[in-house]
């Protein structure tokens, strides 16, 4: 399998299913069927801000024995998929090896292991993320190491230790009631950016949890427009 096919971030569900007539309804969810039976048995999740930028994943492997090399991809693409202004030379200059070798301990690492770092890059020109920062930067959110997934608190850490951001988090200790309350609130502002409206939020269980049949943590997301939509909808 392709490095980049082997290393594409699992698609996040949605908390709940859509209504399945668009175009009248698109984009109300129906609050009756969640996406996943999991999320019902699921009591606290961590919760993160939704950012809207591009999914950036930065890849760490041996390239021959002994010698590292970092790979760049776009959410379904490679590194020629990056051409925002200053994109590119943000990411080379970000993640070079010594950086990175201040949260990963290579010597540990068995000689095909692949490190994945997932994040979110914005900016000026960048998707949606263009009013978060005057300038090019990059939120870590998740790392994966082969088919092991880092727990939130290690992925922090990371960021901390390579000297970037990490998602704002917004809890780590919530219910789903907890989750949908803070959804159905008007006007909630980024944590990067007060001047930038939150897109919306990212659970995954806390302690973290697989899909049944998966390799893949339990996590859902949910944006603001989309239960504003569905509310309006549910008043109607």
């Amino acid at each position: 399998m392709l490095l980049e096919e082997r290393t594409r971030y699992p698609k996040t569900l949605h908390l709940w299913k859509r209504f399945e007539n668009p175009p009248v309804m698109r984009g109300v969810l129906d609050r009756n069927k969640l996406s996943a039976p999991e999320f019902r048995a699921i009591d606290n999740w961590y919760v993160t801000e939704k950012l809207d930028g591009s999914n950036i994943r930065v890849v760490l492997r041996q390239v021959r024995t002994g010698v590292w090399g970092i790979d760049f991809f776009t959410r379904e693409g490679t590194d020629q998929n990056i051409v925002w202004p200053g994109a590119k030379e943000f990411l080379t200059g970000t993640f070079t090896l010594p950086r990175i070798f201040e949260a990963v301990d290579v010597v540990k690492l068995e000689k095909d292991t692949v490190v994945v770092l997932y994040g979110e890059i914005f900016g000026p020109n960048i998707h949606g993320g263009g009013t978060y920062s005057p300038t090019v930067d990059y939120a870590l959110f998740d790392v994966r190491i082969d088919d092991w997934w880092l727990e939130p608190k290690a992925v922090e850490k990371m960021a901390q230790q390579m000297g970037i951001r990490y998602v704002p988090v917004i809890s780590e200790n919530w219910e789903l009631h907890e989750v949908i309350t803070f959804l159905e609130a008007p006007d909630i502002t980024s944590k990067i950016s007060p001047d930038h409206e939150m897109e919306g939020v990212v659970c995954r269980s806390n302690p973290m949890m697989l899909f049944r049949g998966s390799k893949n943590p339990i996590q859902f997301k949910l944006k603001f427009k989309e239960m504003k939509k569905t509310l309006e909808w549910e008043e109607k």
